[in-house]
């Protein structure tokens, strides 16, 4: 079964309500731990986004009339 591609936002999202949940103070030792897990799961689903796209990003350079890739940004 395909698993469903998730957005950015969508898992930015659920990234930072994890990171919400973790600085409950009501939150038990056990779930901290599954928040923490679910959150660094969005995290590393953002980071993807992030260096696909930063592999993806071009710009004009004046001095050879052409463009290049951007190797840090």
């Amino acid at each position: 079964m395909a698993q469903k591609k998730i957005s950015f936002e969508e898992a930015y999202e659920k990234l930072t309500e994890a990171a919400e949940a973790i600085n409950n103070d009501d939150v038990s030792l056990e779930s901290a731990i599954e928040y923490y897990k679910d959150g660094k799961k969005y995290y590393d689903i953002c980071s993807k986004i992030i260096d696909d796209a930063k592999q993806l990003i071009e710009v004009y350079d004046k001095e050879s009339d052409s463009l290049r890739e951007i190797k840090e940004i």
